[in-house]
Order: C-alpha cells, then structure tokens, then sequence
C-alpha cells in the first residue's frame, strides 16, 4: 500500500489468478482504505491470457496506470504499464521436504540444483539451510533465484513485495532464474550472443534438477533441455511427481511438417509482453522469405473448436508466455501441429539444424534475425500487412 500510495496513480488494477480472485474482494478494501481519496482500485479477473502474464488489455481497459500482479508469475519484461508482483508466502513442512531430497538424491556429491515456482522460491535458501544442518554435502549444490533484473517500462529492475533473495545475484540465467554459484565460462567474454546460450546448457546439463511445484508442460520441457534430469516435488505432499515429461522428438516431428506447410497461421496468445510485435513481424518477414502464405490470429485462449475452424491453416506457430502460454500438443488433440518461433525458425531455415534445444524466449529468437535487433528502438509496433484476427 505504501509504494502504491506513493507512486500517486490514479487508478490501480488488482489482477488475480482464479484460485486467488475469492480473497479479491477484501484486498481490495484494505488497499482502499490505505490508499488516498484520489486513487481508485479495480480488480481483474478471469484474464484473458496466462494468468502468470500480466494483462495489460484488461488493465487498458479499466484505464489503470499500475498493476498489482497477485500469485506465481512469469516476470517476463511487460510494456506501457508499470507493475508490481505480491507472489505470497505458501505455508510449506520444510522437514518433510529436506527428508524428501534426502530420499530421492541418492550421492550427494552429486550436481543439484534447486528450483520453484515463483511463489515457492523465497523457500530455497531455508531449505538449503536445513539440507546442510541435516548433515547433506550441499557444495555441489545451487540455488536458482528470481530474476529481477528484467527491464521494466520505466527502466527499473522488477518490483516484488516481501520477496529478498539471501543468495548472490552472481550466475547464469537460465529459465527466468539466477543460478547462484554456476559462472559463465571464463574464456568465452561474449555469452550473451551465443547461438541460444549453448555454453550455457552444456553447464546446466551436469546438474539433477529439483523442482517445487509441477510447472506446466511447456515448463516441464524447457527444464528437460537444459538440465541432465528434473525431479518435480509437490509442496504440500512432498511426494516425488510421477507426471510424464512432454516428449521433445514430437516437437522434431512439428518442426519438419512446418517445413512442407504452405500455410502458417500465427497465433498470438498475448499481448502484453515487450518484442511480442516485433517478433510477430520477424515471423512474418521469415515466412514471406520462405515463399510461404501467413494469417494472423488474436486468440487469448485457444483450444481445439477455436482452432479447428481454420481449415486452410497447415500449421500453427504460437507466440505467448514460455510458462503457460505456449501449447504442447501431447495428446493430439489439435487438427493442425502447433509449433513454438523456435521451430518455425528451424523449418523455414535452408539446412536443417537440430540439436535438441527448445527456446521459449523472445529475444532470443530474435538473435536470429539481426534486422529485427536493428529496427526495434524504432518499431511503432504497427502491423503493416494484411491480417485475420479471432
């Protein structure tokens, strides 16, 4: 309340996930009795998006200048609005946890890595507490914490409320996370422009990862391409999760189809994030080059009769949030293959390179396209070609 009061915004939207939106109604009182008489509070629901993505429409829609994000969130960069996260403090049997780690690792010298949700993450320097008073050897182990350091619209690192990370903001990125202890290599002073950070997945590779909370399949997949193996925990159980990983030769299968596709429907499952227009230009700049045909689709949840109504669609490429917003096909349930940017790139490329990665991050698709790097300071994020919106 402090720092909204402070901020002096005239309007305020409150966003809440589904499992959340019943205590909406007395945050939004207690915030309105602290706030000034100037300042107006609105409160969203059922988000049009990934409800860890912060909805800007609905947000535009209510006129607000500010959003308070409440639950687990992505933290992706967001344009236009600023923001501000409360992920809350879940009540979790620590003990239980440690004796769950304990049971499931069976050296422990070997690489660990531990992980959560970003709700469970304040948890992960506690727990690593309790692993070495329990005896554990945790000088293999690292902790991966929240990246805050993500532009924001008014250049700020990102603002979450009672969240402060006890460990070193020294390490790789990976996922949306710090690994705190893991150093890029030393010998290699351009990191940054590596093909999808490949230096950085071979280190990432030597590492058993730990994981609170099930992610979402997307989630799920990306973490098996960059770890040597994921053990999924839940909180409230501390039982080892048996749910089956998202199979990433499917994804080879995709890619190819895209190859032979005349076709691309490209499926814009948010609007919010920053570069989400850019790379929609850059999609459709790769499949003009290709000699290939485009539609354009506003979806903000999509499923299989939305779909299924856009026969001439040979393929569909999908630009949404990497934790929730991109859609894994397990079951094939969808007429048509839905594939990610990453694949798309892959399949519109002359000479086929697989090599078993899986990017979900926008700018570092984007890396692959130095004109959309050059022209993004300049970008109106106007669309300028022909287009079909749902």
């Amino acid at each position: 309340a402090a720092r909204l009061k402070a901020g002096k915004w005239e309007k305020i939207a409150l966003q809440f996930p589904d499992e959340l939106i019943i205590d909406s109604a007395i945050v939004s009182q207690v915030l309105k009795s602290k706030l000034g008489e100037d300042q107006q509070v609105w409160i969203l629901a059922d988000t049009s998006y990934s409800p860890c993505c912060i909805d800007m429409i609905a947000a535009e829609h209510s006129t607000s200048a500010h959003i308070v994000h409440f639950g687990d969130a992505c933290l992706n960069p967001v344009k236009n609005i600023c923001a501000t996260y409360i992920l809350g403090k879940p009540n979790v049997d620590l003990q239980k946890l440690v004796k769950t780690i304990i049971e499931t690792l069976d050296d422990d010298d070997e690489n660990v890595c531990l992980m959560a949700d970003a709700c469970h993450s304040f948890l992960l320097s506690e727990l690593k507490s309790q692993l070495l008073e329990s005896g554990w050897n945790c000088d293999n182990l690292v902790i991966a914490s929240l990246d805050t350091s993500l532009p924001t619209k008014d250049g700020q690192d990102v603002v979450i409320i009672d969240y402060q990370s006890t460990e070193s903001a020294q390490g790789i990125r990976v996922a949306n996370r710090i690994l705190n202890g893991v150093e890029a290599p030393a010998n290699n002073e351009n990191n940054e422009a590596d093909q999808f950070n490949q230096s950085y997945d071979q280190l990432t590779q030597n590492y058993h990862l730990i994981h609170l909370t099930t992610p979402s399949d997307s989630r799920m997949l990306q973490l098996n391409t960059k770890f040597k193996c994921v053990t999924y925990i839940d909180t409230k159980s501390s039982k080892v999760s048996n749910k089956k990983t998202p199979n990433l030769m499917k994804r080879y299968k995709f890619m190819h189809e895209a190859r032979s596709a005349s076709t691309i429907g490209i499926l814009l499952n948010t609007l919010s994030l920053s570069n989400t227009l850019t790379l929609m230009n850059t999609l459709v700049k790769w499949i003009h080059d290709a000699g290939k045909k485009h539609y354009l689709f506003v979806v903000g949840k999509p499923n299989v009769a939305k779909l299924a109504n856009f026969e001439c669609v040979d393929v569909w490429c999908v630009i949404g949030c990497g934790q929730n917003g991109i859609i894994i096909d397990q079951f094939n349930e969808y007429w048509k293959p839905m594939i990610t940017p990453y694949e798309l790139w892959l399949a519109l490329a002359d000479d086929v390179q697989w090599q078993g990665n899986w990017v979900v991050d926008f700018n570092q698709v984007l890396k692959n396209d130095p004109l959309s790097i050059d022209n993004n300071d300049n970008q109106d994020d106007s669309v300028s070609y022909d287009s079909e919106e749902d």
